[in-house]
């Protein structure tokens, strides 16, 4: 039996996720060894991953109905979790970084639950649209899923404005949004009642900016906390608010220093590159291993995406298809948000490069939802005969 299953371990996955890994470990090694950081998190990442590969292995042997059985405890304990930092604020449980809350400490552990929230949200969408009885053409009927999608998400919304936390609102949102669009709602619904109002308020905002830049500086970003603003002050004048930009201009200045292969710093100069262990760890990619080191590391998150869609494609039910699709969402955009944002081309919102950023509570959290993925693998069902309609059940 166990030689049946490690025969179905899909081994393609499996190295690249070992080679993220190591492009892990040498990452913040050479962090260290270069000055980009103080302590050298190598060893505490190893530890993170082996307990992460673990907990992988755990996932991939449970039946993915277990998960479905029990996905609004699973639900509710993560938003109960991502609740209690607030209402734990000002103790010595609830840290707050950078002037942010957002982890438990716990002595010498902290556990960031924003994280585990996108396993629980992931699989409480992917249960409401497997379960959810749909009706042809009917807009009422998609109107009623979308609402109760919806109503998942707004509690999860509006605690983490109150961290605040804007990288981990836009990752779940993305989630949403994925998951949305490889249901069976029609795309003319989907773009009328959702893409709209993100369409319509996103192009008012440009308009505003460039029409009139002092008002939207004051009276817009204005109303964000200062926090927030300040990323935004940073990434739009960086000129004119060198300290709000400082970390944004300095991770810039490493990825294009680094050329084609990379460089190394004199032994006696230390650079400059706040978090560069986790949020902007993609500078630390560019300067020591240069343009070729940063184009291997998105070919495997490329790679990575490609298995992850077609291993949830491939699955029998739709419930694992949406679970794959709510994956691809969040690591998806959580490459393309720190990546971009190292490079200058979005603001910054502290979110941290799967797989490669020093961190136990996001490295778990993406090692199990992938954990998910390769139990469809290993227990994907072939029919001989299938019709649309059984499909769809």
């Amino acid at each position: 039996m166990i030689k049946n299953w490690l025969d179905k371990l899909d081994l393609h996955f499996l190295f690249i996720i070992f080679l993220l890994a190591i492009v892990s470990f040498m990452t913040l090694s050479a962090a260290y060894e270069m000055n980009f950081t103080n302590e050298n998190y190598t060893y505490k990442q190893i530890f993170f991953y082996i307990f992460s590969i673990v907990l992988f292995f755990i996932v991939t042997v449970i039946d993915l109905d277990i998960f479905k059985h029990f996905t609004y405890y699973i639900y509710f304990i993560c938003l109960v979790l991502l609740l209690g930092i607030i209402l734990l604020a000002g103790t010595d449980y609830s840290a707050e970084i950078n002037g942010a809350l957002g982890w438990y400490q716990i002595k010498s552990v902290s556990i960031q639950p924003a994280e585990l929230m996108k396993f629980g949200f992931i699989l409480m969408l992917a249960k409401l649209l497997d379960s959810h009885k749909y009706k042809k053409d009917s807009l009422g009927n998609e109107l009623f899923l979308i609402g109760k999608m919806v109503l998942c998400l707004i509690p999860i919304m509006v605690i983490l404005f109150f961290y605040p936390d804007l990288g981990n609102m836009l990752t779940h949102l993305s989630i949403f949004v994925c998951m949305v669009f490889v249901s069976r709602i029609r795309l003319r619904t989907i773009i009328t009642f959702i893409l709209s109002v993100p369409t319509i308020v996103g192009g008012a905002l440009v308009y505003l900016y460039f029409r009139n830049e002092n008002y939207f500086f004051n009276n817009v970003l204005g109303l964000l906390p200062d926090h927030v603003a300040s990323r935004f002050y940073g990434w739009l004048r960086p000129e004119d608010f060198p300290d709000s930009a400082h970390q944004m201009t300095q991770a810039i200045t490493h990825i294009g220093a680094g050329n084609i292969s990379g460089y190394e710093f004199a032994n006696d100069y230390k650079p400059e590159v706040p978090l560069a262990y986790s949020d902007m760890i993609f500078s630390v990619v560019g300067a020591v291993f240069g343009f070729m080191g940063s184009a291997f590391v998105i070919m495997l998150f490329l790679l990575l995406i490609y298995k992850v869609v077609t291993i949830s494609l491939s699955y029998h039910e739709n419930y694992g298809k949406y679970i794959g699709a709510g994956i691809t969402g969040f690591i998806l955009f959580q490459v393309f948000q720190n990546i971009g944002m190292s490079v200058g081309i979005l603001p910054i919102t502290g979110i941290s490069l799967p797989f490669i950023s020093y961190g136990g509570s996001s490295l778990i959290t993406v090692m199990v939802t992938l954990g998910l993925v390769m139990n469809m693998k290993v227990n994907a069902k072939k029919y001989m005969f299938t019709t649309e309609s059984s499909l769809d059940q």
